[in-house]
């Protein structure tokens, strides 16, 4: 169908910002027009708004187009909302996404073309391992309670060969005496950063 002939519903209620048609264009110039406007049987578009506007960043003169011509006038507005909607409403394996989206660099693909910023993601998976350990959970404090005022870096393992490695690493399998009277030795999973260069350069 020409693109000049379909008619955006005036009720629309999703928004498209120009960065998000720019990337529905890269998409359709990489990918090809795979997902079609859906119509109303009058040229009017029920789903597709953005994909249109897309298309015309583009220069695109004809479009796919399934006409959806058993749907009342309640089900066009219903289908439009659900039709955005439910697609929101899913979720994301975050490790299969990094997972594929590093596949995709290691071919050199674009990969701003997925809609993906894998830098982006590997924070928020550091974010949310951050809100996930804290003193109060974790099997060893993050920092133990004599030592005080300490600015750290939290190392998260999810293994004991990993746990041993840092450790070894680290040199962090020492026992140290508490200073707060007590006498009582523990393990300690804090290190200066002196000792940090020592280990590095070691290595």
């Amino acid at each position: 169908m020409l693109v000049s002939e379909l008619i955006p519903y005036a009720s629309n209620a999703r928004i498209h910002s120009k960065s998000q048609i720019s990337q529905i264009a890269a998409s359709i110039k990489e990918f090809g027009f795979n997902n079609p406007i859906l119509c109303d049987g009058s040229k009017g578009i029920i789903a597709g708004h953005g994909r249109l506007l897309a298309a015309q960043k583009l220069g695109l003169e004809k479009l796919p187009v399934i006409e959806l011509c058993h749907l009342s006038e309640t089900q066009k507005k219903a289908f439009l909302l659900a039709e955005n909607k439910l697609t929101d409403n899913g979720g994301w394996d975050k490790d299969v996404i990094q997972a594929e989206l590093e596949a995709l660099s290691i071919e050199n693909f674009d990969i701003s073309l997925t809609g993906f910023d894998l830098n982006d993601l590997l924070i928020k998976k550091d974010r949310d391992l951050d809100d996930e350990h804290t003193d109060q959970n974790c099997e060893m404090p993050i920092v133990p309670d004599f030592f005080e005022n300490h600015q750290c870096f939290l190392i998260v393992t999810h293994s004991q060969i990993d746990e041993q490695f840092v450790r070894e690493i680290f040199d962090l399998n020492k026992n140290y005496k508490s200073e707060s009277g007590d006498k009582k030795e523990r393990k300690t999973n804090v290190i200066d950063v002196e000792n940090l260069r020592s280990a590095w350069i070691s290595k």
